[in-house]
């Protein structure tokens, strides 16, 4: 899979995961390892010393007293055979030392940096836990100790309770079927899928867990050279080209590091100190605006590469590729589940019943018009946004020539009065598509791009109206923690209204909302207004037919739903109804988030604008082109 993939944008993934975690007990303290070895070597000598003292006694006579002579014989037999268990064992450490050794070596080869940690015994366990916590990818024995894997089991466990982190991890055991077994039974809950693959020549059993991947593979069989890029497959799979963005960042931080500290060497804390006490800004506060400046200088130095961005869209053209080596009917039959998928979607929406209609008659399109589609979209350019314009254009005419056969079938008088006639049926058909060629072109063009990388996505299209939600968390607002305003009267006590409240905060209280547009300084330190801020109100809107068209002083933003996190809202802000209140009338509202610095400054400036705007009587003659030709342009 990663041979189709620009090495470029492998390479940011394999610098990514290079730091690699591996905990087993057999990696041996320099003493230990001493002392094991010497043991070895001295019970060996022992044991030939015993036998060369037996071979080289005298053959003598002696009086027929078997029970000392079995005696001894016994005795130098059980000295011997402890000497060799003694052996075995030293000899069974070294080999598994040797084995961890050669472990390290090899992706040490790769170009890998291994942090080996020797495992003594439980009351290590939370180190463990922690130090795979700050691991991007950990290897992990299973027999750590005595307890056939239960150790190693309780250590996932532990790990697995942080969602935050996405957890790569590989389980090496000398018997990876109990070992898969017993993670299967363990955290069968968690378990979102199961799959066993082939690398080289090691059998791999793969546990999906949600935020984790977990590798079961045999002792002696770990394919160190292809460890990384097992995982970067996995990725892929689940999660496609984007994260390698955030893979990109963290990888170009790191390596800034010097030119992001020299900006904050000292003596730079104690001015960033003073500016913080002289700007009145809480104690409590100074994390986030410190945050804030880091984040501000890393963006400036950060840009992540664009041939991840290249690599999505050559992802896209292979997928078409797949697409158009199937037959017709596997093709259609894909194309048909795919857009019933879509279909089904609508059944709860506001406009649904159009939007089926029109997906409805997309489904109709016949596959040799689908494979010239798919044809034109292998010319997809992101940087070009009319790339998919001949594929729309495609859709939307035979969209207009079936939706006017079927309105031209339903009306049961004029098909019999066309007869036979066929010129007559389809002198009728051309009218009908004259007058559904408006509505399907105005309907269909804005959301056929959705619905063609839809049908090329990788993952189908179920998470497509999730991932549109997630877009907005990301892009549009800036979560709060605490919700709640009904404890303002004991903030304002405590003096910690200071950077409480910011612009851009939405505030929600049953149908009506209101949009903080008070200045930053004045929000920042509110006291200096007498605790009085500034607000837009609104409401929220559940149906386009609400309103035909945006009035002047009318502004629509599309927002998280506070009470339902994977749907979204739309809010309509009136400039012409604004409200003034005391920061302690506010307990009755809850405060899900504030959007994010551009938008506020976009919704501030259009505020701004309305009621800026001077009013004076136009000229008759601007009104229409004809009267613009009669009266200026002759």
């Amino acid at each position: 899979m990663l041979d189709t993939i620009d090495p470029k944008v492998i390479n940011i993934a394999r610098e990514y995961f290079k730091d690699i975690l591996y905990v087993d007990d057999a990696i041996k303290k320099p003493t230990d390892l001493k002392n094991v070895i010497e043991l070895a070597n001295n019970e060996s000598a022992a044991a030939s010393e015993t036998v060369n003292s037996v071979q080289e006694q005298p053959v003598t006579r002696r009086p027929v007293t078997y029970s000392v002579d079995t005696q001894v014989n016994q005795t130098t037999s059980e000295q011997q055979m402890e000497s060799n268990q003694s052996v075995l064992e030293a000899n069974e450490i070294l080999e598994d030392y040797f084995d961890a050794f050669e472990i390290i070596y090899n992706l040490n080869s790769n170009g890998n940096k291994v942090s080996p940690f020797f495992f003594e015994g439980d009351h290590q366990v939370e180190t463990v836990v922690s130090l795979i916590e700050q691991s991007h990818l950990t290897i992990l024995d299973w027999e750590l100790d005595q307890t056939g894997g239960e150790t190693t089991l309780n250590i996932l466990e532990s790990v697995f309770r942080n969602t935050g982190r996405l957890k790569l991890l590989v389980v090496y055991t000398k018997n990876p079927l109990q070992a898969s077994k017993m993670i299967r039974d363990k955290f069968t809950s968690k378990i979102v899928d199961y799959t066993q693959i082939k690398v080289e020549e090691s059998t791999i059993d793969i546990f999906d867990l949600h935020d984790a991947f977990v590798l079961v593979c045999k002792k002696r069989e770990l394919p160190s050279n292809r460890l990384k890029d097992t995982f970067i497959e996995l990725l892929i799979r689940k999660f496609g080209m984007f994260p390698f963005a955030f893979f990109d960042s963290i990888n170009k931080i790191v390596g800034e590091t010097a030119t992001v500290l020299k900006q904050f060497s000292h003596p730079f804390e104690n001015t960033i100190l003073l500016q913080l006490q002289s700007s009145g800004v809480s104690a409590t506060d100074y994390a986030k605006v410190i945050s804030k400046m880091i984040t501000n200088h890393i963006n400036k130095v950060i840009d992540v590469d664009s041939v991840i961005f290249d690599e999505i869209t050559e992802q896209w053209k292979k997928n078409i590729g797949i697409m158009l080596a199937l037959d017709d009917e596997k093709l259609l039959e894909l194309l048909s589940r795919k857009l019933n998928i879509l279909e089904q979607a609508q059944n709860n929406r506001t406009n649904g019943k159009k939007n089926r209609k029109f997906i409805s008659s997309i489904k109709q399109i016949s596959v040799e018009k689908w494979r010239e589609i798919f044809t034109l979209m292998c010319r997809l350019n992101l940087i070009d946004a009319a790339s998919l314009d001949p594929a729309i254009n495609i859709i939307i005419e035979q969209v207009i020539i079936i939706s006017s056969e079927r309105e031209f079938a339903k009306n049961t008088e004029l098909v019999n009065l066309c007869g036979d006639n066929q010129t007559l049926k389809e002198q009728c058909i051309a009218l009908y598509r004259t007058n559904v060629k408006r509505d399907v072109t105005a309907w269909l063009r804005p959301i056929l791009p959705s619905i063609l990388l839809a049908l090329i996505a990788d993952r189908g299209t179920t998470h497509f109206s999730k991932t549109i939600v997630d877009l907005v968390h990301l892009m549009k607002v800036i979560e709060y923690k605490e919700r709640r305003l009904d404890n303002i009267d004991t903030i304002i006590e405590n003096n910690n209204i200071v950077n409480y409240f910011n612009s851009g905060d939405v505030l929600i209280n049953g149908d009506k909302l209101l949009l903080c547009i008070s200045p930053s300084c004045d929000v920042f330190r509110p006291e200096k207004v007498d605790n009085m801020l500034k607000f837009v109100t609104g409401k929220r809107i559940d149906s386009d037919s609400a309103f035909l068209q945006l009035k002047t002083y009318e502004h629509l933003t599309i927002l998280p739903n506070h009470e339902n996190p994977e749907k979204l809202m739309c809010a309509l802000w009136n400039f012409s109804v604004t409200e003034v209140h005391n920061i302690e009338e506010l307990g009755n509202y809850t405060r899900p988030y504030r959007l994010e610095p551009g938008y506020i400054q976009q919704i501030m400036n259009k505020y701004i604008a309305y009621q800026s705007r001077t009013g004076v009587d136009e000229l008759f003659v601007k009104d229409t082109s004809s009267l613009r030709n009669f009266y200026v342009f002759n």
